[in-house]
């Protein structure tokens, strides 16, 4: 029964770890800017102990990058299949996705700040993961629109918009909790009028896939 204890530190340490790196890019810091002995001090451990979790700050990067789309990944996925079915529930799924990036704010900063600002390294593993589910959806949207045999070009067009309108969003909801962050009611009507303009959007862009005929 002893290794258990061990285990769950690790797991703890690691967490923590992680966490502490969000809070220090929360609040200003780019991934880029911090050191592996910054880290360390604010997660109230020894470098070496840094070590028994991560090689370096690149594993650490790649460690965050894979959390925060394993937390935006499963809403969005279901939000693109209830739209593109035209479910009722869309609307729904949508205010969740965005209570989902209002409630992991540090995820979002970060993989947004990765995004445009990142390293070249961390960049290009941002743009592999949003590639992986740009590939999901895709998947999805072929299934549902098999009637339409669209070529693989326009699913990989339109998995694209899928992302890009995603990605927008976000920034948005980043940039209006940075101007409302005193005010929780006037937050809550912006992300009513989010959830209502990206409604739009994929509505607008869907009816646009019913009429399409893809080249042959």
């Amino acid at each position: 029964m002893a290794p258990k204890p061990a285990k769950n530190a690790k797991i703890t340490t690691k967490k923590v770890l992680m966490d502490a790196t969000l809070s220090k890019i929360s609040g200003g810091a780019s991934f880029d800017s911090l050191s592996l002995r910054e880290v360390a001090k604010s997660s109230g451990v020894v470098p070496s102990a840094f070590y028994r979790h991560f090689k370096g700050m690149d594993e650490l990067g790649l460690a965050l990058i894979e959390e925060s789309f394993n937390t935006f990944n499963t809403i969005l996925l279901e939000l693109t299949h209830s739209a593109s079915r035209g479910e009722q529930n869309s609307s729904e799924l949508i205010s969740a996705y965005v209570d989902n990036l209002t409630n992991n704010v540090k995820q979002l900063r970060f993989l947004i700040s990765e995004y445009f600002n990142g390293s070249f390294q961390l960049k290009a593993w941002v743009k592999k993961e949003l590639q992986i589910l740009q590939s999901k959806i895709a998947t999805e949207i072929a299934l549902i629109y098999s009637n339409k045999n669209l070529n693989a070009d326009d699913l990989n067009l339109l998995s694209e918009m899928f992302v890009q309108i995603s990605i927008i969003m976000a920034k948005k909801v980043l940039d209006q909790m940075q101007e409302d962050s005193s005010e929780p009611d006037a937050q809550s009507q912006k992300n009513e009028e989010l959830v209502y303009s990206l409604g739009r959007q994929l509505r607008i862009l869907l009816l646009g896939v019913q009429h399409w005929e893809s080249d042959r």
